[in-house]
């Protein structure tokens, strides 16, 4: 069983390019304590803090899974290959837990945030069926649409969002529904928001397919707890048995 403590290290993280942060003159103020120093003008991330956030957030995630499986990805970035990606994630990778839970991605936008995918979806959709064969966003609106429906064909609303590029306007939705916040940041984001994250450069595909395997592992690790748990359940139940029928 893969052990993070064990097998991550500082040296896998600077091979990811994990310390390439933003140009200097867009830095947050709230992230100066990330930040290792400067080059040609660009941040520098502090990488054994990066290594440090990224167990926290492994841990973070594992006890937050117990009762939430369904995310929602942003990431505004479209230069980032996402969308196939993901589409394979979701076919291929989920991930059961308890024999009926599993992660579950239902919905992700990596092109710019349209207002009201969190918080309005009716309002949304009845401005699709206004505008039907009008407009090419319309219709760029009803294929967003059909990614974030269930197996059911029904909407259903994320348990918590995964941001991957820290956008205002989605920032700013996101917090009025009150859903928990994942992702990465570098020094041009504000730290504040989020429920656990990881410094790191943010522009890179390889990071963020990372963290997916950092994902996937934390919840693999968290089945096999669980089902250890359950087999010395078991062994205890069916000693006591054994002593109290005299067997």
């Amino acid at each position: 069983m893969y052990n993070i403590s064990k097998n991550l290290t500082i040296n896998i993280l600077i091979n990811l390019k994990f310390h390439i942060g933003s140009n200097r003159y867009l830095t947050n103020i709230k992230t100066i304590s990330y930040i290792f120093g400067y080059r040609n003008s660009i941040s520098i991330l502090h990488v054994e803090k990066s290594f440090w956030r990224l167990k926290y957030f492994y841990y973070n995630f594992i006890q937050f899974f117990e009762e939430s499986n369904t995310l929602f990805i942003n990431s505004t970035k479209n230069q980032l290959p996402l969308k196939n990606y993901l589409t394979n994630f979701n076919s291929n990778a989920l991930i059961k837990y308890k024999s009926y839970n599993k992660l579950y991605i239902n919905g992700f936008l990596n092109k710019k945030w349209i207002y009201g995918i969190l918080s309005n979806w009716q309002e949304l959709l009845l401005k699709i069926k206004r505008n039907k064969n009008k407009n090419i966003k319309s219709r760029k609106l009803q294929n967003f649409l059909n990614i974030i429906k269930h197996k059911n064909n029904s909407l259903f609303f994320p348990d918590f969002i995964l941001m991957l590029q820290q956008d205002k306007s989605a920032l700013n939705e996101i917090l009025r529904s009150r859903l928990p916040i994942f992702g990465l940041i570098d020094n041009a984001d504000n730290p504040y928001f989020y429920n656990s994250f990881i410094t790191a450069n943010k522009s890179s595909f390889e990071t963020i397919e990372f963290l997916f395997s950092i994902l996937i592992i934390s919840l693999k690790n968290n089945i096999f707890k669980e089902q250890n748990l359950f087999y010395k359940m078991l062994f205890y139940k069916i000693k006591n048995i054994i002593k109290k029928n005299n067997i």
